[in-house]
Formats: structure tokens, C-alpha cells, sequence
């Protein structure tokens, strides 16, 4: 028996045993791993939840229920996963409702606070930017890691709102600093890949500028690879339309996507930031201190400024100035600090130089 329970799910009943059951799996990803013929070829991934009577729920509401969040499971593993029930999903699916109960909250409550980590010039030894990064303080005083909270704002739909005010929050603060007395440096922010897809971008960013009278040219916009892969075009367009205002772009995370060198020459970026996970590990690592080498290399030869994450060693910091890397930025020198530390630590790094 098979019934169509929403737009793009399905449920199927069949009285099979434990080799039946695997072989109708493996007919139905058979089916899919075909092409459809609808105007040209269309391939179609499919994810399913699986559950057995009577171990997995005794009522049919009971099955469906378990059927739902082995789906969901499934869905999230991607490449057309297969996910057998477990009862630990329901008490994961509940946290993490809560979880996004109180994401939405979050911002009304002034639960959010932003860090900012200092990255370093290597060359004259000053600080030259900022990172922003957010942090979320619970309401019950418990400091939520960003990997498990940014996930749900993304999947949600809330990172639109919340990256929104990431950004008015770094303006505002970047321009306090500037009337404090502090030196112009550059202030990156992330964008995520739902704030980018949105279309308003370019009109959020000229709003906030306003709205905060921050100087453009000390803004950089941060996006990983696998955003500016998407739509290339559009893309291309999105990006050209923030450099005219006076914005920095950056690929963050560089070498842990896909690029073709081919786009990123016609992409009007500024700057390249090599992932932690590649640094983490040279000079000791030789395919790791190789492909940082090639990415410095790269970005030189299409006038890109880079930027190494994650730098905790001397080591570190000696192999990438050898390889004249321009800009670090890691626990060696400070790790992400709140507002009200920050001038106190650029004032005590200038007395230390």
C-alpha cells in the first residue's frame, strides 16, 4: 500500500520480513537512482525513514510518528541515506525543538552577544582586523557552543533575521570604537548562505551602513566557497554590486569546497582565508603544509590578500610568514574577545610590540 502523506513524502505498508524489507529499500534506490524524463533529464535524491511493527510503535499513529523522524534523520545524512528507527531520535527531535524555541526568543531577550578576534599583520607585526563572531548566553546562564546552535538558525530560517543583526551590531560597535579612539582596521563579518540567497543583501547592507554610518571600506563581507559556487551569474552580480560600495569580499574557509580557479578570477573578491584545519597541522604535515603553499601562491598570482585561521604555534606563524601570508589570526595571538576587552587588548598588544 503506498500513500502520498505530503508534498513530497510518502508512505509505503508492505508485509514483508527482514529480506523483504531489504530488498524493496534497495528496489526503491534503484528507482531513483535513474533519471527522470520530465522536459529533459531530472535526477531526484530520496530519503527514507523505516520503521517495523510491532518493536517500533504498536498503532499505526505510533509508526508514522517513528517513521517521520527516522526520515528527518535520513534526510540530514543527505545522498539518499536510509535511516532505521531509534528511540533516541525522539528525545534528540524534542531538544532540538526547544532548542529552536528558544533561538527565536533569543534575540528579544538580548541573549546574543558578539566576540571579535583579532587578526594580525604580519609584516608590521599591528592588529589590521577584526573577525565577528556570535556567541548565545541561554537564559539559564549556559553558554551554547556555536556548532550546535548556528545549524538550527540556518535550517530554520532564522539566520536571515539574526545575521542581520550580527551585521547592525559589529557596525554599531566598529563606529563606538572609532569615536573611542581606535585606529581604522578592517571589521569582517559572515554572511550566511540563506542571507546571501535572499536577494536584499546588497539593500540590507546599504540600510545598515546608513543606519550606523559605518565607512564601507572597513567592512569585508566573509561567504565560504560553497556559497559563491552557487548560481555563478547571480553571484558574480551580487558580489560586484558590494565591492561598488566600497565593501572587502573574502572566501572563508578556502580549501575545504570546490573552486575552479577559472571563477574565482572572474569574481571581484579581495581576499582568501585558509581554513584552521589545513594550519592546525604544518609545518609537520607535508600535504597540508603543500596545500597551504599552492593556496598563498594562488592568491598571489590573482592579487588576493590572505589570511591563515586557527594559528596556535610559532611554527605556524614562521612557515606562513616564510611563505609571505599576509594576515593570521588564532589563539597564538588572542582568541575572540567581547566589546568591552577589546581596546583594552589592542592597547596592551601596541605597548608589547
Amino acid at each position: 500500500m503506498v500513500a502520498r502523506i505530503g508534498s513530497d513524502e510518502f508512505a509505503i505498508l508492505s508485509p514483508v520480513d527482514e529480506k523483504g524489507l531489504n530488498t524493496l529499500i534497495a528496489s526503491l534506490k534503484n528507482v531513483f537512482f535513474e533519471p527522470f524524463g520530465i522536459i529533459s533529464e531530472l535526477f531526484v535524491t530520496v530519503s527514507m525513514g523505516v520503521v517495523c511493527w510491532p518493536g517500533d510503535g504498536a498503532t499505526f499513529d505510533e509508526l508514522l510518528k517513528h517513521a517521520d523522524m527516522s526520515m528527518l534523520q535520513a534526510r540530514r545524512q543527505g545522498n539518499s541515506s536510509v535511516q532505521f528507527y531509534n528511540p533516541a531520535f525522539g528525545k534528540h527531535i524534542q531538544s532540538r525543538i526547544e532548542l529552536e524555541n528558544n533561538l527565536r526568543r533569543a534575540l528579544e531577550r538580548n541573549e546574543f552577544t558578539l566576540h571579535y578576534q583579532p587578526q594580525i599583520d604580519i609584516a608590521s607585526g599591528a592588529v589590521a582586523g577584526l573577525e565577528t563572531l556570535i556567541r548565545w548566553q541561554h537564559k539559564d546562564g549556559r553558554l551554547i557552543p556555536p556548532g550546535e546552535f548556528i545549524p538550527i538558525l540556518e535550517e530554520s530560517g532564522l539566520i536571515i533575521p539574526v545575521g542581520n543583526w550580527i551585521l547592525k551590531n559589529a557596525c554599531s560597535q566598529y563606529v563606538a570604537w572609532r569615536l573611542q579612539g581606535m585606529a581604522p582596521i578592517c571589521l569582517s563579518v559572515n554572511i550566511s548562505a540563506p542571507q546571501f540567497k535572499s536577494g536584499d543583501l546588497p539593500a540590507t547592507v546599504i540600510r545598515i551602513l546608513a543606519e550606523t554610518g559605518m565607512d564601507p571600506t572597513c567592512l569585508c563581507v566573509e561567504l565560504t566557497e560553497s556559497i559563491v559556487m552557487e548560481n555563478i551569474e547571480k553571484t558574480i552580480s551580487t558580489l560586484e554590486t558590494l565591492r561598488k560600495l566600497g565593501l572587502s569580499l573574502s572566501i572563508d574557509d578556502f580549501g575545504t569546497g570546490y573552486s575552479s580557479l577559472n571563477y574565482l578570477s572572474t569574481m571581484p573578491i579581495t581576499e582568501l582565508k585558509i581554513d584552521r584545519s589545513f594550519i592546525s597541522t604544518i609545518p609537520h604535515d607535508r600535504n597540508n603544509a603543500h596545500i597551504v603553499n599552492t593556496i598563498i601562491s594562488m592568491a598571489h598570482s590573482l592579487n588576493l590578500r590572505v589570511v591563515a585561521e586557527g594559528v596556535e604555534t610559532a611554527e605556524q606563524l614562521h612557515h606562513l610568514s616564510t611563505r609571505q601570508c599576509q594576515m593570521v589570526q588564532g589563539f597564538y595571538f588572542s582568541k575572540p574577545l567581547p566589546a568591552e576587552k577589546l581596546l583594552e587588548y589592542l592597547a596592551q598588544y601596541e605597548e608589547a610590540a
